[in-house]
């Protein structure tokens, strides 16, 4: 799985920048945030359709989502490409398993940075209901219970802007990214939970061999 892969996958961003801050949320923001920081675990289920602008082709996944607060993440495909993104705050490790499991010699593919190295404030603060930590440069409402975020030059990668949509009773349910090369990633969550009891070894690769990502035979 390539860097590239996965900052479509997450919005990736390097640097650092200053937030939009909670004054530059709308009163319903305001609510949703509030009631994402009460939390210190959630997770879901998602859909992620990624649209090619290239090709005009569309490739659809889906898979789960863990965060542990502050800044732990586990982003699961399993299917039908499984793979991994998983974060215990200090270390990203990116996991692609095996594509043969029979054969001793084919042990997948890893690839691991420091966290510092690959940020994805946007993407984390997006998924994570920490609205006004975002590096943003602007919100706009577009209609009820949808806006378009704007981040700021330098600190989303290839991402030229986000949109945000959450549910009348205040969930997020599907944050789109748009890509300046015209690629799009869109990321609708399903069965979002809070406040469940996450262990440590579910953000660290290999910690729960049990539950690593793996093709079907």
């Amino acid at each position: 799985m390539s860097l590239k892969y996965v900052a479509l996958l997450v919005g990736l961003s390097v640097g650092k920048a200053a937030s939009v801050g909670a004054s530059g949320l709308t009163a319903e923001l305001k609510k949703i945030e509030k009631k994402y920081r009460s939390e210190k675990t959630i997770s879901a289920e998602f859909e992620q359709t990624q649209e090619s602008a290239l090709t005009h082709s569309k490739k659809t996944s889906y898979g789960k989502i863990w965060i542990k607060k502050p800044n732990q993440i586990r982003w699961e495909t399993q299917r039908p490409d499984p793979n991994l993104l998983v974060s215990d705050g200090k270390t990203y490790w990116f996991y692609t398993p095996p594509f043969d499991p029979q054969d001793p010699q084919d042990q997948g593919e890893v690839l691991v940075r420091k966290a510092s190295q690959v940020q994805s404030r946007l993407a984390y603060a997006l998924l994570a209901g920490d609205l006004s930590s975002a590096p943003l440069e602007s919100i706009k409402n577009e209609g009820q219970h949808r806006y378009v975020l704007v981040p700021k030059k330098g600190t989303a990668g290839t991402v030229e802007y986000a949109v945000l949509e959450v549910s009348p009773v205040g969930i997020i349910q599907r944050v789109i990214l748009h890509h300046r090369d015209g690629n799009q990633a869109d990321i609708s969550l399903a069965h979002v939970r809070f406040g469940e009891p996450l262990k440590k070894e579910l953000f660290t690769l290999g910690g729960n061999q049990k539950s690593m990502p793996k093709r079907k035979e």
